[in-house]
């Protein structure tokens, strides 16, 4: 907490200037200054607080889940309706949503089921690179496994995951690679299975 991870996603998803550095993908260096530049070049990014800034919670399910994609559900000036929910129930099937309805507002969700709505938004935009930052956050333990299997599934799958998360256990788990970070800086790097929890604690701390 407080060491600059939320703010280097932002940053990388254009949300934030960057003051210094630069983004390369897939070995090429990007130009990423807002959010649509980002989606662009085939990132995404689930936030911390899927509440404030990853769901619009008086709107329906359909709705938000197709907000960053509706260019790939419209002809001209019309929204194909059917089209719009064919794909989303498709996809909310994969990530097996609780719902009544599509029409259903996503505030009459569980935690559990909202984080899914979140990630089933990208997933329509068909990212390469997906940003998770505090996926597990504010849901139960059955929730979150479903949300691991998701990330691992999405992975398999050949997509690119950057995880950030303040619950160790959570780390080992799900990382290849661990990056620690400490006021802002990028402090040690550890192959998974090569560190400690006691060494990543010493770490996210050595600059404080």
């Amino acid at each position: 907490v407080a060491s600059g991870r939320t703010e280097l996603a932002n940053a990388i998803f254009g949300v934030d200037k960057i003051t210094d550095g630069s983004i390369y993908i897939n070995g090429k260096k990007v130009n990423i200054k807002s959010p649509s530049d980002a989606i662009k070049y085939g990132l995404a990014f689930i936030t911390e607080d899927r509440k404030d800034t990853g769901l619009m919670l008086e709107m329906s399910i359909k709705d938000n889940a197709s907000i960053s994609s509706l260019k790939s559900f419209t002809k001209g000036l019309f929204i194909d309706k059917v089209k719009q929910e064919k794909v989303v129930e498709d996809t909310l099937k994969t990530l097996k949503l609780k719902y009544s309805s599509i029409k259903e507002h996503v505030n009459n969700l569980s935690g559990g089921n909202q984080q899914k709505v979140v990630i089933g938004k990208w997933l329509l935009t068909n990212s390469d690179i997906i940003i998770f930052d505090e996926p597990t956050r504010g849901i139960d333990v059955s929730a979150k496994e479903e949300v691991y299997k998701i990330i691992e599934n999405l992975a398999k799958e050949g997509k690119s995951i950057i995880m950030i998360s303040s619950e160790v256990e959570e780390i080992f788990r799900m990382s290849n690679r661990i990056l620690v970070m400490s006021n802002g800086q990028i402090v040690s790097s550890y192959k998974n299975g090569c560190v400690s929890s006691e060494e990543i604690f010493k770490d996210s701390s050595s600059l404080l």
